[in-house]
């Protein structure tokens, strides 16, 4: 039996809690995520006293008994997919050569990019930066590709991917995978 639950909406897509997935999976920590639906989710949160969040489906993480939109937060991307897209453009314009520009360098400060983003070992740190490496290219994959300022966290990324427990993390049914239909994006 896990030790410990994500409580989020497990549909089969990547989102806020894949980040907890990959420190989990990175550290062989067992965990099981039992809810299955916005409902249950629902119910949960608003009805078995944990109250309401200020943002929209946090991952919440029990032990026992321890327990991005554009126009409209609570709606789809996909309901305000022409509504959104200035912001989508201004974000693959600016945004994201912005800082993937920032952590390349941050990178190349440590042993000129070969290794981990501070020190010599594995941090959350670098677990979150791939997420947000993987969630740019499949979320902006014209303005990942193009994006030829960046080679290090390109290696990183790949780098980090390969590492055996992630790599067969991203193999397994355990990995929850980004939507399939938001390719268009950008």
């Amino acid at each position: 039996m896990a030790e410990w639950e994500i409580l989020y909406y497990n549909l089969p897509l990547a989102g806020r809690a894949e980040f907890i997935r990959l420190i989990f999976e990175e550290m062989g920590i067992s965990y099981s995520e039992p809810i299955k639906s916005f409902d249950e989710i629902r119910e949960m949160v608003f009805n078995n006293g944990i109250g309401g969040f200020p943002v929209q489906f946090p991952p919440v993480l029990r032990k026992g008994r321890l327990a991005f939109h554009g126009k409209r937060w609570i709606d789809s991307y996909h309901n305000q997919k022409e509504e959104t897209q200035p912001y989508i453009d201004w974000v693959a314009k600016e945004r994201i050569p912005k800082w993937l520009k920032y952590f390349e360098e941050v990178l190349k400060r440590n042993n000129d990019g070969q290794g981990f983003l501070f020190g010599s070992e594995l941090t959350y740190v670098d677990l979150g930066l791939l997420q947000c490496l993987r969630g740019c290219e499949y979320s902006y994959p014209k303005a990942f590709e193009a994006a030829d300022y960046c080679p290090l966290l390109k290696a990183f990324k790949t780098r980090m991917e390969a590492r055996p427990k992630l790599a067969a993390y991203y193999k397994s049914e355990r990995y929850a995978k980004h939507p399939q239909d938001t390719n268009s994006m950008m």
